[in-house]
């Protein structure tokens, strides 16, 4: 019964430490990229906040090519140099269109035209993608005003509800964004600079 089940559970964690989290299962809307469908894809996704708004600037969509079930493309760089099967992405151009090529870290210098599942990726759409831009830019603005830059890997679980399975303050850099959209900074490139000269001079003015 539930009381034997709970002295069980009680029993086996005395004394000792543990991390209980429930089981995250990806939508098949992102899944289906997959040479592996148990694999969960995320979307790393770069928002900047500056002047009291959120915007994105970058998405792309990664995906496992092998048998395992980490979509990490860094990863895969240092323990695969095989492109047939080392982990990949495929950028998400504004309005959710998804780039024509994908690409892996092992040799970037190699395009390929459809997913490790063999979908074509010319014509694909992600059809969640003003939904999952609003999330990180409001969450971005409502949670975290206080800092600039955030990239984040999003995906969507077997409810369709977005998930956010992690944040990174230290990575949001946008070599792989430049990739598949080279002006990603084209249409607030007057306010970025105003922004930065204003810090620049106030930085020196303290100093």
């Amino acid at each position: 019964n539930r009381e034997e089940q709970k002295e069980k559970i009680k029993e086996l964690l005395k004394g000792q430490n543990f991390i209980c989290q429930e089981i995250l299962e990806g939508n098949t809307k992102l899944t289906k990229y997959n040479k592996n469908p148990r694999t969960v894809n995320t979307l790393r996704c770069v928002t900047l906040c500056m002047n009291g708004k959120a915007s994105l600037f970058g998405m792309y969509l990664r995906m496992t090519a092998g048998d395992t079930i980490n979509d990490n493309v860094s990863f895969s760089t240092k323990t695969n140099k095989d492109v047939a099967t080392a982990n990949c992405y495929v950028g998400i151009l504004p309005g959710g269109i998804l780039s024509e090529f994908g690409l892996c870290r092992a040799d970037r210098a190699k395009k390929f035209y459809e997913s490790p599942s063999g979908i074509k990726f010319a014509g694909e759409k992600l059809e969640d993608y003003e939904r999952i831009k609003a999330f990180v830019t409001d969450t971005h603005l409502r949670r975290f005003p206080m800092l600039g830059f955030i990239a984040w890997d999003i995906t969507i679980d077997k409810n369709d509800t977005i998930r956010v399975v992690e944040i990174n303050l230290d990575s949001q850099d946008i070599d792989d964004h430049h990739l598949f959209n080279p002006s990603v900074f084209e249409e607030k490139f007057e306010e970025y600079c105003e922004c930065v000269n204003k810090k620049l001079t106030f930085n020196i003015t303290y100093k």
